[in-house]
């Protein structure tokens, strides 16, 4: 073999370090693929989860993407039950007629005159790129996909790093990116979330490598270093944006950072090739189902009963309309609900219990202030990543003033996943590992007890903040019914308290006994957190406590906090202020309830059967405020 044929496979000094981890991690992620049963590991499915699956399996089975009632047949010889909550629409057939007049081609979509398929109601770029695998590996193939996914991050960000690096810094600094944040808990969800974040890093890297990486010899060095480069991150990037439309911004800087070069022709044919992935892929989806949009149409969602289920029912028998057409602006500009629901969100953002920023993305918060102080922050391409992840961040809160961290429970802030991800790229030249140290213990600090088990933490998401680091923070009144305490069926949104004002309590942590004979029982030396919610504003909660031996209990509801005795077996009554947050067409206020001491009544009281360690018993009931009920 001849010397430049040698160095064009052979790779490079800050390569082959990176190199031997990434197969460390590709080979860990595979053996753990195929010693874990995917059916009972991940503690069921969740959210559009049972949609991916379906997807998958019908593209790696059937080359295709419709469902039949051979799908449902086949998943649920699987899970022995049916795909809850997918997401199904019915097809449109489109006839192309050529006018006369203006305008000369005429566009009819009419309905699908078989009704014994339908189509699935979520994008197809993940499945279709998971399906080879899951061909060869079923389920599993889903987890392998994801362990060749994490490899190749680990050894796009290390080669990037280590461009301009010390070597084991640039390693160390990738491994707490990756595995000391929230994106481990969403490599064992099979969801198409892991998998956008994964090409808008390796979108960026096909971009900005070239930037940094010294002159090298060999093929690959120079595709890195190559205008080509530049058309497969713009291809990437698209496939990251038909994933998830709201991570469009992301595509820009690759694209301003050419104008701002004076490179126009560059810039444009970087923006066409960008632009013409996204409408290909929509274009593609309308050639596959009738519509543009996979989520518009006559679409639906299913819990229960599924189509097709047995012959003779159909998309009509069963589900729930879905349909997402566009977004919804109306509650963003409520009359005095904008700029207060503006700041707390932002506040959220940062430092939000279940989805902030720092808590979640620590890593981030280092590269942040590494950019900050070096000359670095100068250059244009890192200051148009980080504006492009500031308005993806914007644009969500703006425009998703009730879900702006992806909706449904979930871990962290899904919605800024891909931003994570091109924050990366604005970490100047490491010359020592203390960086990579400080953000992997800050990472540790608030996640390890999540990280240690992703695949419960991940389900479990309820669970994540009620101890340590996160118990601290704020928690999202905003989007009261997207916290993941919903999930947590039986100790969300329980009905409380009388008709007028009619109560529901959702219980943020295992501190509180569900409401029984009228009250709540929170337990010997714990502090309680309910989420208190109701449609007309309240002026203050009155408080029955009662208790089996004194008790010192310390009560808050925003509006102040207030230290009450309780005597052994005694009632005590009083009124306490409550101050909270106006948000979807209601009011919502975070009761925290903690007692000194407590009693275990079996222990102490003859034939009484009590195993639990009591602190205080609570009854509340809400006082109306005296103006009309509004923000």
């Amino acid at each position: 073999m001849k010397e430049d044929e040698v160095s064009a496979i052979a790779p490079t000094p800050a390569w082959r370090g990176g190199l031997v981890t990434a197969a460390i991690i590709l080979v860990g992620g595979i053996s753990a693929s195929f010693s874990i049963d995917p059916v009972r590991t991940g503690f069921g499915l969740r959210g559009d989860e049972s949609t991916y699956i379906m997807m998958g399996l019908s593209a790696a089975a059937d080359g295709d993407l419709v469902y039949e009632r051979r799908d449902i047949l086949r998943y649920w010889s699987l899970y022995s039950w049916g795909p809850e909550g997918i997401f199904l629409k019915r097809g449109k057939e489109i006839h192309l007629d050529l006018q006369g007049g203006w305008p000369f081609l005429k566009i009819d979509k009419r309905p699908d005159r078989r009704d014994d398929r339908l189509y699935f109601g979520k994008a197809f770029s993940y499945p279709v790129a998971a399906a080879p695998f899951v061909r060869l590996a079923g389920l599993r193939g889903f987890f392998v996909f994801h362990a060749f996914l994490l490899a190749g991050c680990f050894l796009a960000a290390n080669a990037f790093l280590s461009a301009r690096s010390e070597p084991r810094a640039a390693r160390l600094f990738t491994l707490a990116f990756l595995f000391m944040s929230v994106v481990p808990l969403y490599v064992v969800r099979l969801y198409s979330d892991f998998f956008i974040f994964c090409m808008v890093l390796f979108g960026y890297f096909f971009w900005l490598y070239k930037e940094l990486a010294p002159s090298a010899p060999g093929r690959w060095a120079r595709f890195l270093r190559s205008p080509a480069s530049d058309i497969f991150a713009a291809f990437l990037l698209g496939l990251a944006v038909y994933s998830k439309p709201i991570f469009i911004l992301l595509g820009a800087p690759p694209i301003l950072t050419h104008f701002w070069r004076r490179r126009w022709p560059a810039g444009f044919r970087l923006g066409c090739v960008y632009a013409f992935v996204i409408a290909a892929l929509f274009g593609l989806n309308a050639v596959v189902t009738g519509e543009i949009n996979y989520q518009g149409g006559d679409r639906r969602t299913f819990y229960g009963t599924w189509p097709f289920q047995t012959p003779d029912l159909g998309f009509e028998d069963c589900g729930t309309s879905l349909t997402t057409n566009r977004f919804e602006t109306e509650s963003m500009f409520e009359k005095g609900v904008f700029l207060p629901q503006l700041a707390r969100n932002t506040m959220y953002f940062f430092v939000g219990r279940h989805a902030g920023l720092i808590p979640y993305f620590f890593p981030a918060v280092v590269a942040m202030l590494l950019w900050l102080r070096s000359p670095a922050r100068r250059d244009c391409w890192r200051v148009f990543a980080l504006g492009g992840v500031a308005g993806t961040a914007l644009f969500s809160l703006l425009w998703m003033v009730r879900n702006w961290a992806g909706g449904g429970g979930q871990p962290g802030n899904r919605y800024f996943l891909p931003g994570y991800a091109v924050m990366l790229f604005l970490v100047p030249p490491l010359r020592t590992a203390y960086p990579s140290l400080i953000a992997a213990v800050g990472g540790a600090m608030f996640l390890a007890h999540m990280i240690i088990n992703p695949f419960y933490s991940s389900a479990m998401t309820w669970m994540n903040p009620q101890n340590g680091l996160l118990r601290l923070l704020p928690v999202e009144l905003t989007m009261p019914n997207d916290l993941p305490v919903q999930l947590n069926q039986g100790r969300a949104r329980v009905p409380y308290g009388g008709e007028d004002p009619a109560l529901r309590v959702s219980f943020l942590d295992e501190n509180a006994s569900a409401p029984e004979a009228g009250g709540i029982w929170v337990y010997g030396n714990k502090r309680a957190e309910i989420l208190v919610s109701t449609w007309k504003p309240l002026s203050s909660l009155n408080f029955e406590l009662h208790s089996f031996v004194e008790n010192s209990v310390r009560l808050s509801a925003g509006g102040g906090e207030k230290v009450v005795t309780v005597p052994a077996h005694e009632s005590v009554f009083f009124e306490l202020p409550v101050e909270g947050q106006y948000a979807e067409w209601g009011h919502h206020y975070l009761l925290s309830i903690e007692c000194a001491i407590g009693a275990a009544p079996r222990l102490t009281i003859p034939a009484m059967e009590e195993p639990r360690y009591l602190g205080v018993y609570v009854k509340f009931t809400g006082r109306n405020r005296d103006s009309q009920p509004g923000p």
